[in-house]
């Protein structure tokens, strides 16, 4: 059933609370604090137990207390406040917490410390830390979550099916691993988002594509200089997208690192591919772009066409595949080492001037026809 902490009822819990069914503690009026410096933990029942605020003003939670969920889940329905300074972690790294419906309103200095943390729904808001032995995982389904949070995530950081949306000003400091464990996506629907990655964002289940996707907002920023790996399918970005000053991102060992999608990607000067295979498959390159001499950016459209408008200073290898590749719109190419025409795709100029400065080499290593650099191209 249920138990009720109403009206500013307050528990302050240094020892055990404990929930032997799949009963809950709900909050329907007035305000509830829980105060957990003990153990909150689940011995019985195979569903879920929730601190249930959906009826009520909100739960408020403070401590540094465990929350261990032996068996089920324990989950938390907002709105939900956690005070600064409010920790929790599992036992041994077990499921912990899970994040449902409404808002969960983090202050600076909230952490997630050890142990599995299940953001199944709602809007995670503040500033949130996830250590370095936590995990939080997003697995939403047909359901969708949004952070709006500043979330700095030293831990993992699991993305599941569905989508995950990073919204109205959204923040993520991934200095540990974000890792899509299916073909789900990152989205960012309404407002800004921001990406500084110093770790790792990595794919390791999925045959698909699993996207970074701006399609539907005000775009991503991307900032850092991490590894971005995808060990199976790929890695996406859907722009519009905006990459910093400084911005480098790598492979593993030359593997398949970012695919750039649809929308403008704008790169800032000094930005870098440094390490690994970055498929460039539809959409605009503009700004300033450095591709190492350990890096491959690959053009293969198809039907589809790409255009390049920016300065791509290319020390490593452009292959331009099939379909047309578009220098437009005073789009440049400093090529100092090599372009490979690797089927009888084109290098095409439709729009405005196109520069193409060789101290390199361009080669044609497979196809019978004719690769053409075309119309209006100065050399």
């Amino acid at each position: 059933g249920f138990t009720r902490l109403n009206d500013g009822g307050v528990i302050n819990n240094s020892g055990v609370i404990d929930f032997v069914t799949n009963g809950d503690l709900t909050n329907t009026s007035g305000t509830a604090t829980l105060n957990n410096t003990g153990t909150i933990q689940k011995t019985a029942g195979t569903g879920v137990s929730l601190l249930d605020a959906s009826g009520g003003a909100g739960f408020t939670f403070s401590g540094s207390g465990v929350v261990d969920a032996q068996t089920g889940s324990i989950g938390v329905s907002g709105p939900a406040n956690y005070l600064s300074g409010f920790s929790t972690s599992g036992v041994n790294g077990g499921n912990s917490l899970g994040l449902y419906d409404g808002v969960h309103t983090f202050a600076t200095g909230s952490t997630f410390s050890d142990g599995v943390f299940d953001f199944r729904r709602g809007t995670l808001a503040g500033e949130l830390n996830i250590a370095a032995n936590a995990t939080l995982v997003s697995t939403n389904g047909i359901a969708a979550s949004s952070i709006t949070a500043t979330l700095n995530n030293a831990g993992t950081f699991q993305i599941g099916s569905g989508f995950t949306r990073l919204n109205d000003g959204g923040v993520i400091n991934n200095s540990g691993v974000i890792d899509f464990v299916t073909d789900g996506d990152l989205t960012n629907t309404s407002g800004t988002a921001t990406l500084n990655n110093t770790g790792t964002i990595q794919k390791t289940v999925g045959t698909g594509v699993s996207l970074l996707n701006a399609s539907g907002g005000a775009g991503f920023t991307f900032s850092g200089s991490g590894v971005v790996d995808a060990q199976t399918g790929s890695i996406g970005v859907s722009g519009p997208a905006n990459y910093l000053s400084g911005f480098s991102t790598s492979g593993v060992n030359g593997g398949n690192s970012l695919g750039l999608y649809d929308g403008v990607h704008t790169f800032a000067t000094g930005s870098t591919f440094s390490d690994g295979v970055f498929d460039f498959r539809r959409g605009t390159l503009a700004g300033e772009l450095n591709i190492a001499a350990n890096a491959t950016l690959v053009s293969t459209n198809g039907i589809a066409a790409s255009s390049i408008t920016a300065t791509l200073n290319n020390a490593g290898t452009f292959q331009i595949g099939s379909g047309f590749t578009r220098l437009n719109d005073g789009g440049v190419i400093n090529n100092s080492g090599v372009i490979d025409f690797v089927t009888d795709g084109d290098l095409t100029n439709t729009s405005g001037a196109a520069t193409l400065n060789n101290t390199g080499t361009i080669q044609k290593t497979s196809g019978t026809g004719v690769s053409f650099i075309t119309n209006g191209t100065t050399f």
